[in-house]
């Protein structure tokens, strides 16, 4: 991929960061909530993917898988990952405990986690989730966000490690097709837009 395509990536990337932070956003005040879900770009435009329900682990390896294989059918250039998760943040000038896991710690915090991938960078956002005086949650506060060339984990990636072809992405689709594997339009129209804004007042 050359310098230009590379540029445009990041910034498809980038667009569907701040798209997933708006989901983001709605989700958390209206459910108290945020569904993992997958957005990413390819040639068929920006598309959305979120699983039914994940109530364990195979559910959220096969969640992982399907988005591998989504991206693959779709020739994806970018893709983002959101979901709730816990974050381990220590006292000052006191370390990490690795001992056990981040969901039993605790100096543990909830927060929105974004992650987002091109072919050769990556990004992490990570939203702060914050409750009012009455206990209700507020729109996400100031995230900090972390570049990188590659991140680890369950969720990382998402991506292939290039552009896929026709007959790749034909196959991928056909996986996806004996799964009952669909995706939803990420384009929104100006008023659903300005719908979602209204949130943040």
């Amino acid at each position: 991929m050359n310098e230009k395509m590379q540029e445009i990536s990041k910034k498809y990337m980038e667009l569907l960061m701040d798209d997933a932070g708006e989901r983001a956003g709605v989700s958390l005040l209206s459910t108290g909530t945020v569904a993992p879900m997958l957005f990413f770009h390819g040639v068929n435009g920006m598309k959305t993917y979120s699983p039914d329900y994940m109530p364990d682990e195979r559910s959220k390896d096969e969640f992982v898988d399907n988005a591998r294989i989504l991206c693959i059918a779709h020739g994806a250039d970018a893709a983002v990952f959101l979901a709730e998760a816990w974050i381990n943040v220590p006292r000052p000038v006191e370390a990490l405990n690795f001992s056990k896991p981040t969901s039993r710690c605790a100096e543990r915090q909830e927060a929105i986690i974004i992650l987002g991938q091109t072919l050769d960078t990556c990004q992490q956002l990570i939203l702060p989730m914050q409750c009012c005086e009455k206990g209700k949650y507020v729109w996400p506060g100031e995230g900090h966000k972390i570049e990188a060339k590659s991140i680890t984990g369950r969720f990382s990636n998402i991506l292939p490690f290039k552009i896929t072809e026709a007959r790749e992405r034909k196959l991928a689709q056909d996986i996806l097709d004996k799964r009952g594997v669909k995706t939803d339009e990420q384009i929104y129209r100006e008023e659903e837009r300005e719908h979602r804004m209204c949130w943040r007042l």
